[in-house]
């Protein structure tokens, strides 16, 4: 059964991840899924960690500028195109599929990149407005999600990926906890993959 995938690469603007209550909900190939809830509304945000060894933060980095490829490995992710870019800013069209009966998810987004020696990071947020509407998805209104990358002296790079998320609509208990637990983790699992190519 598809699971609908309201993650996306994608930022912690304008929510703080440092003071969260954090509770762990899934731990496999040494990923580490946690997720805590968010005052005023029904989502939790999610946060998935891990280490990968002798890493490469230009391959990190090359891996989220290649846009066309999301498709191929973003939780049903049918979609995935490169709008405009602006300096170290990318703006983005990603449509996941549903499950039926709900209808497809279009997410518009701003990705901004931010690099040093030892450190990537990538922060996202949905802008709806950004594009005319399309009757045939639902728009998703809010989603905020951080990539961050840091290079450690012994070569290994730490990964954390955090996201938050309102896909709209009636959405299933069973399926918000798939959100914020297994898609998490399938992400990381995923960039793991394409980080040791």
């Amino acid at each position: 059964m598809k699971k609908l995938h309201f993650l996306l690469l994608v930022s912690a603007v304008g929510f703080s991840f440092i003071n969260d209550a954090w509770k762990e909900v899934k731990s496999e190939d040494e990923i580490i899924v946690y997720n805590t809830q968010v005052t005023g509304y029904k989502f939790k945000k999610s946060k998935a960690e891990t280490t990968i060894k002798n890493g490469d933060l230009a391959k990190a980095e090359s891996i989220l500028k290649d846009v066309k490829n999301y498709k191929n490995w973003m939780h049903n992710c049918s979609s995935s195109k490169l709008l405009k870019t602006e300096g170290e800013k990318l703006f983005i069209q990603l449509i996941f599929e549903a499950p039926w009966p709900l209808t497809d998810r279009e997410l518009i987004i701003e990705s901004n990149f931010k690099s040093s020696n030892n450190q990537l990071v990538v922060s996202s947020k949905a802008i709806p407005d950004y594009i005319p509407s399309n009757e045939d998805y639902v728009r998703i209104d809010l989603s905020n999600g951080l990539w961050q990358f840091n290079l450690k002296k012994n070569g290994n790079i730490f990964v954390r990926n955090t996201n938050h998320s309102n896909p709209g609509g009636n959405i299933p208990a069973w399926l918000s906890t798939t959100a914020v637990e297994d898609i998490p983790l399938e992400t990381m699992q995923e960039m793991v993959k394409l980080m040791n190519k």
